[in-house]
């Protein structure tokens, strides 16, 4: 028992919680959509894999403590920032159950974690090299703007219009999620155009250009609903219009997104393969959903709601999918344990060391 649990936290990796993001957020749509038998069933999955994880990596860090003070490489830094985001999504679905005290643990729980980990990664890109962080910067480097994000979603609706304090750091928190997606998207867009655009080079978590507007429209719509008369009146419009501004860039994504997807799946068979970044296409489509029926009950547009049950739907149907693909990798890999395993880090083979 004890040599299958070390073997199963050594294949856990930071980038693992997306699939609690993935099945929290299936979880708040559900809810939203009145869908009370399947957002249970998908909350259930969501705790036990977030326990699962926490455990398994409480224990990988117990028997590698230097992991904690080592710097990451940039691309394992901003995935570790999932845990953050999982457990913010998380923690906001148990709230919408009537749970107080356990949000709020897992709020604070979550505080703690970006502080750590947004150092560490703030550290990371301190000492690299430009050379060194250009090749680097890929769709995954917007989990910092998601995590941020998720922090904002959870604390508004902790503060529920009675903590002026807490409103006002939820606002600032929005704002630095807003600054921080202009300027990775720039890094993102730079990289993509220096060079003639491959299939490879796009994987599945550029769905998260439009995931972190998507989660931004929620933390605002959440931020508008939540605060009440603890948001400054000078305020309010530039929430209302950079919630508005950011599902509407977001909305704009999709196409390209649904494009490149379809590019990549004609001219890369590898891409119909499962991968786990796989898990990072199916939360935007997730929180786009639940981020246009939170917008619905703000702005009662014609249509609005019914797009965002249609996204919920097809995050669901995309959420089966990806989740059939993991079990067989994972069967795969029970039955030839020696095989290098999907569910671990796709670039752990190629991993360079801190001043290479």
């Amino acid at each position: 028992m004890a040599a299958r649990m070390e073997a199963g936290a050594a294949r856990v990796v930071p980038g693992h919680f997306a699939v609690v993001m993935a099945t929290g957020i299936l979880s708040v749509d559900a809810t939203l959509a009145g869908r009370d038998l399947v957002s249970l069933a998908l909350l259930a999955v969501a705790g036990a894999t977030y326990l699962g994880l926490v455990g398994l990596t409480a224990a990988r860090l117990a028997r590698h403590p230097a992991r904690l003070t080592t710097l990451p490489e940039p691309a394992a830094g901003f995935e570790a920032l999932t845990f953050v985001a999982g457990t913010g999504v998380l923690g906001s679905r148990l709230l919408l159950a009537g749970w107080p005290v356990v949000p709020l643990v897992l709020w604070l729980l979550a505080v703690a974690g970006w502080a750590l980990l947004a150092g560490r990664l703030t550290a990371t890109l301190t000492v690299l090299p430009w050379q060194r962080i250009a090749p680097a910067v890929r769709g995954n480097w917007l989990l910092a703007v998601v995590a941020v994000q998720a922090l904002v979603v959870l604390g508004a609706r902790l503060a529920g219009g009675l903590a002026p304090a807490l409103v006002f750091a939820c606002t600032c928190g929005w704002l630095l999620g807003l600054a921080l997606y202009a300027a990775i998207v720039l890094l993102l867009l730079a990289r993509l155009l220096a060079r003639p655009l491959r299939a490879t080079a796009v994987t599945p978590d550029y769905w998260i250009c439009m995931g972190a507007l998507a989660i931004s429209t929620l933390a605002g719509a959440r931020l508008l609903a939540s605060s009440g008369p603890a948001m400054p009146v000078l305020v309010r419009p530039l929430v209302v219009g950079g919630t508005i501004a950011a599902w509407t860039v977001g909305t704009a994504w999709i196409p390209w997104l649904v494009g490149i997807e379809l590019w990549r799946q004609r001219v890369d068979p590898g891409a119909r393969r499962y991968e786990r970044a796989r898990w990072s296409m199916v939360f935007p489509l997730g929180m786009y959903g639940a981020c246009t029926l939170e917008l619905a009950a703000l702005l009662p547009l014609p249509g609005l709601a019914l797009l965002g049950h249609a996204f919920f739907w097809l995050g669901l149907a995309c959420w089966a999918a990806v989740a059939a693909g993991a079990a067989g990798a994972a069967l795969g890999t029970l039955r030839s344990p020696d095989r290098p395993s999907r569910l671990g880090h796709e670039h752990e083979r190629r991993r360079p060391r801190l001043g290479s």
